[in-house]
């Protein structure tokens, strides 16, 4: 239900004095979690930490950390060893808080790079689905009868040159 507001802490620490990175992700999170109980809902099952790293300043690094009843955001001065490290430009970044690409999408891109071990996959995953745009926010996305035109035509002309070339080698 798009507008129905429910209670849930996502909390950014430094206020001020955050970066823009730590800054714009808690709006993003903030928006999300006040106007989607299905993402109020997702939060709630994750617990763990997860850092983006900025990929024009590595020094700009923030942690997001899931807690179950509350999500914190902070600026950290290094990566932790063996932390789950998201690596993306500001522009990808933007690009996701406004709903324009989601984080699935910037991996298959190559917009986003991931570190983690085998070991974090499953809560990578659940970051990953709570990250993407709201489901009542999606654009429903269908392929016009033009594509499927042109794709069976092409397809059918070469199946029918294969066939071709198959019979003039092997007679």
């Amino acid at each position: 239900m798009v507008g129905q507001r429910v209670s849930y802490q996502v909390l950014l620490h430094g206020g001020d004095s955050a970066s823009g990175l730590a800054d714009m992700l808690h709006q993003y999170l903030l928006q999300n979690c006040s106007e989607f109980p299905g993402k109020v809902r997702q939060a709630r099952e994750l617990t763990g930490d997860v850092l983006f790293r900025a990929a024009e300043d590595e020094a700009v690094c923030v942690r997001i950390a899931f807690r179950g009843e509350s999500i914190g955001l902070e600026d950290v001065p290094h990566v932790p060893p063996g932390a789950t490290v998201m690596t993306t430009d500001f522009l990808s970044v933007a690009r996701l808080t406004r709903g324009e690409a989601g984080p699935v999408g910037l991996l298959a891109r190559g917009k986003m790079r991931v570190r983690f071990s085998v070991s974090q996959l499953p809560f990578l995953v659940q970051v990953l689905r709570f990250m993407q745009l709201p489901e009542e926010l999606r654009e429903k996305r269908t392929i016009s009868p033009w594509i499927w035109w042109a794709g069976g035509t092409l397809a059918a002309g070469g199946a029918g040159a294969g066939l071709y070339w198959y019979f003039q080698t092997f007679p």
